[in-house]
């Protein structure tokens, strides 16, 4: 049984409505969790989903906040600085890592990023962009076209797959391989918001696929929709 449908189910019992029985139980959840995933997914992915499932159960009042088992904190905002205060369930107290052990996923990830670099693989470069080519006219009548047009887009442009899904906006320069790009995700707040990028190939042809793309009904519905 996860956290989540312990909580909910047990809303009138006391054994999971205090601070110490939510700490046990997530504590033996994500013990649970390593025994099947690596940390750095549970950190990263799997985590993730069970505190978004807590806080809508909460939003819907299938988990009441009470007393016993939340409580009320203050935290600094990290781009300004701004003290909070905030209203949480213990069990988004206690469903995650410490502050140490992600820091540690981090530095993992950086260094194997790092290696990456510095061990680079040559590609051959007509071959790849031939590839991306044939990934853009990928016609409407071919299974997984929405997966086909976001891997060439990606790839054409150097964008994050959530920007090239929904977040970013693109637009063609007087450049035939320069579009204009605002949208960037993850960016330091003194970045610039919008600038031109250099497309793999021709802007007016990556162009033309990107609006084919997000007409497609399953991209067209991400529109408008926070990431996650």
């Amino acid at each position: 049984m996860s956290v989540k449908s312990s909580l909910i189910g047990s809303r009138t019992s006391q054994t999971i409505n205090s601070k110490d029985a939510i700490q046990s139980l997530c504590e033996q959840e994500i013990t649970l969790l390593e025994e099947g995933y690596p940390k750095s997914t549970i950190a990263s992915d799997i985590l993730a989903k069970y505190r978004n499932a807590i806080t809508k159960a909460i939003e819907h009042n299938h988990i009441p906040l009470t007393p016993n088992n939340s409580h009320h904190y203050t935290y600094q905002k990290q781009d300004t600085g701004e003290t909070v205060e905030a209203h949480s369930h213990y069990a988004l107290t206690y469903l995650k890592y410490d502050s140490q052990t992600y820091q540690q996923l981090r530095n993992q990830t950086t260094e194997i990023n790092n290696q990456r670099q510095d061990n680079l693989q040559p590609i051959h470069l007509s071959t790849y962009t031939q590839q991306i080519q044939k990934l853009l006219h990928t016609p409407n009548t071919e299974p997984d076209q929405d997966l086909k047009l976001a891997i060439a887009i990606a790839s054409a442009t150097g964008r994050r797959h959530t920007e090239v899904l929904s977040k970013g906006t693109f637009t063609l320069t007087n450049h035939p391989y320069l579009l204009h790009f605002e949208g960037q995700q993850k960016k330091p707040s003194q970045d610039e918001t919008s600038f031109d990028i250099l497309t793999i190939l021709p802007a007016t042809e990556v162009m033309s696929a990107i609006e084919s793309f997000r007409t497609i009904p399953v991209i067209a519905h991400l529109h408008g929709l926070p990431s996650s």
